[in-house]
């Protein structure tokens, strides 16, 4: 549900004119790795979110218009 509203935030922000949006997904494929689905979960949490820390880096409150 996060990254649907992230998502979704970020297709509006477009529409409004608020400049570019980028949005990270990250997910660990458990069945590529041979690991079960709380495996792989553990492992986003444990490996990879401190090196990609979750959250909105920047975000405008209005679109710039000259």
């Amino acid at each position: 549900m996060k990254a649907k509203r992230a998502i979704r935030k970020a297709f509006q922000m477009q529409i409004e004119e608020m400049g570019f949006s980028f949005v990270e997904i990250l997910m660990a494929l458990s069945h590529e790795l041979g690991n079960d689905p709380l495996e792989a979960n553990r492992r986003v949490e444990e490996e990879m979110i401190p090196y990609f820390p979750l959250g909105i880096l920047k975000e405008r409150k209005v679109a710039d218009h000259l």
